[in-house]
């Protein structure tokens, strides 16, 4: 929809009566399409035709722009009254934790959402997965970053009992530990539903990837976690 000749059709069509709020089998309409391509002129157009800013069955234009970083159709969805914190029918989360699980570090589009937007920081997906959880699974430290400084709960659990803490530590992300602990005062002591804790999650995903010996190094040496914590079968 970024090229010219797109736009133009478009726009021919709106004026002929198209129905502006269509939808494909996957019940994304062009206002989606607009968002999720960064097609601000497109997307300003259709929402002057009166395209419904809270459409979509999977995804909502405004969970695309945020998740792309879109920042300009952020903001113009906002203005146009989006629905911040509403979840899409299937998908079951929110603009906010999509940003956050994107493959992008979305700070400016999450700045959008939490401060012009008025979004709950807290805000959780159906899952139970809040966007600094998500932001710590992704490795995204800008994210979290801000999410920590705009007073994000770095201690809530998810469905599972997992928190933000016990996400980086399975991923050894020691910038991500670093700054919950240092930051946002995290407990690394909390334990998830079978009673593993960030050490014990870091130990157990030694395999995947690098970083395991400094990140297990910085949560007994650094933060003092608790080398005598067990799981439910009795396993460090």
């Amino acid at each position: 929809m970024g090229n010219p000749r797109s736009l133009d059709m478009m726009k021919l069509l709106i004026e002929l009566k198209a129905n502006v709020n269509a939808e494909d089998e996957y019940g994304e309409g062009a206002l989606i399409f607009a968002a999720r391509g960064n097609c601000l002129e497109a997307l300003s157009y259709l929402i002057e035709a009166k395209a419904n800013v809270n459409g979509g069955r999977r995804t909502t234009a405004l969970m695309e722009a945020a998740r792309e970083n879109n920042e300009g159709c952020v903001k113009a969805l906002i203005e146009a009254k989006a629905k911040i914190d509403s979840k899409s029918h299937d998908a079951e989360t929110t603009a906010l934790v999509s940003a956050a699980s994107s493959i992008f570090d979305c700070v400016r589009s999450i700045s959008l959402l939490v401060e012009d937007g008025k979004a709950p920081v807290d805000g959780k997906d159906g899952m139970g997965r809040t966007a600094l959880m998500r932001a710590a699974g992704s490795g995204h430290l800008g994210t979290l970053r801000y999410l920590v400084r705009a007073k994000a709960d770095v201690n809530l659990k998810d469905s599972s009992g997992r928190t933000a803490l016990m996400e980086a530590a399975a991923q050894h992300n020691l910038a991500i530990i670093a700054c919950l602990i240092e930051e946002g005062e995290a407990d690394m002591n909390i334990q998830n539903e079978i009673k593993e804790s960030a050490l014990i999650l870091a130990a157990r995903t030694s395999w995947e990837g690098d970083g395991c010996s400094e990140a297990i190094r910085y949560l007994v040496q650094e933060a003092g976690a608790d080398l005598d914590l067990l799981d439910e079968e009795k396993k460090i």
